[in-house]
This record gives C-alpha cells, structure tokens and sequence, in this order.
C-alpha cells in the first residue's frame, strides 16, 4: 500500500458517513484550506520554506506582509469554527 500512496498522483479517501456536525466541521476546513491555498501556503512545504512558514505563524516578524496577510487569514476564519462545528471535530475523529 505504501509504494500505491507514494506514487499516486491524487488519492482519495471516505471517512465514512457523516455523524453529529461532523459535515459541518468538514465544510470549514474546505473553506479555510481553500483560502490557506488561494494565500498560498502549499509554496511553503518545502524542507527549505518550512521555518519560513513557522516564522510567519509565529508571527516573529509582526510587520512582515506575508505574516500580515497570515493574520488576516486567521481573522477571517475564526468566527467560522463555530460551537456547532467545534461540536462536530470529536465526531469527526471519531468515524470508524
């Protein structure tokens, strides 16, 4: 199985049925992953960009644009995460 993952060019996977709030959880991730990618986070998983990243979540830099618009991300997401979404993650860990 390892050598199908590691030279597949797409894999997808079903958690099973949806169980208490657990679509909705999924539909913030898909929202906030796509704004992370739309921001461009992806270019930063690299062995090279990687502590640049760190540095920007950590918000070493304040005034730096990247961590600037990183900040802004999270700001945005944030009201999304819900009490009925926070309900459904325990739920969605939870799928058999």
């Amino acid at each position: 199985m390892s050598t199908i993952y590691r030279t597949a060019e797409e894999v997808l996977v079903w958690l099973g049925p949806a169980v208490e709030h657990s679509d909705a959880f999924m539909e913030v991730w898909k929202t906030v992953g796509k704004w992370a990618e739309d921001w461009g986070m992806v270019d930063y998983y690299t062995k090279e960009k990687w502590p640049v990243l760190q540095k920007i979540m950590n918000r070493v830099d304040p005034d730096d644009p990247k961590t600037k618009e990183y900040a802004q991300l999270v700001h945005r997401a944030m009201p999304l995460f819900t009490v009925k979404v926070l309900e459904g993650l325990p739920a969605w860990y939870g799928r058999p």
